[in-house]
């Protein structure tokens, strides 16, 4: 992890050697973002074991926060996760049907195979070479609302079992898919997928 202006620079190690970029950019929308002159890997104060360590930063307000924080809200509990891929050039796709999908002649259609957990918006951008338009499609992934996460009828246990209906969403964690299908041609495309949201998503594939 390397910091810059405004973001780190975080190497994820499982994808060393892989066609993706091991790669990613961290940045935050909180005042401070992560413009920090120190960072430290320390103990969480009241903690006693190795797992209590984690990485506390601060910023110009006299915050400190810990980089790998958990619980609801986004940043500092109030602010909103920017996440945002951005792909390779791609000038043709191999189908399932082993057929070739060709972007100068080609409608590019195609699914978002997720996790439902949360509902989000997924913002797809099609930066199309030769042109200067960049169509979005806006793919809503389903998942369970605020007020489906806890427990039903506020207990731990309901006849026998952890939950009942399943924390109140029965589709919960369950892979589902949404198609998508983007207007615009050319000789090829970058595709930038982005969400904004304090709440958890997983994107499993996209596929054309």
């Amino acid at each position: 992890m390397f910091a810059g202006a405004n973001k780190l620079l975080v190497l994820f190690k499982d994808k060393l050697g892989g066609q993706e970029s091991p790669w990613s950019i961290y940045r935050s929308n909180l005042n401070g973002s992560f413009s920090t002159l120190h960072a430290a890997y320390i103990r969480e104060p009241g903690g006693t074991s190795a797992s209590n360590f984690h990485v506390y930063f601060g910023d110009d307000a006299g915050h400190i926060m810990r980089l790998d924080g958990t619980g609801a809200g986004g940043d500092g509990g109030d602010t909103d996760i920017e996440t945002y891929r951005k792909s390779p050039l791609i000038q043709e796709v191999s189908k399932k049907d082993g057929t070739v999908l060709n972007p100068m002649n080609d409608i590019v259609r195609g699914r978002v195979y997720y996790r439902r957990l949360f509902m989000v918006d997924l913002l797809m951008d099609f930066e199309w070479a030769d042109d200067y338009g960049v169509p979005r499609c806006t793919v809503p992934i389903d998942g369970a609302t605020d007020a489906q996460v806890s427990d039903y009828f506020g207990g731990e246990v309901y006849f026998g079992g952890n939950y009942y209906f399943s924390s109140g969403f029965s589709l919960s964690f369950r892979t589902s898919t949404k198609g998508f299908s983007s207007v615009g041609r050319g000789p090829g495309f970058y595709l930038a997928v982005s969400v904004s949201d304090d709440k958890t998503f997983d994107i499993l594939k996209i596929e054309v």
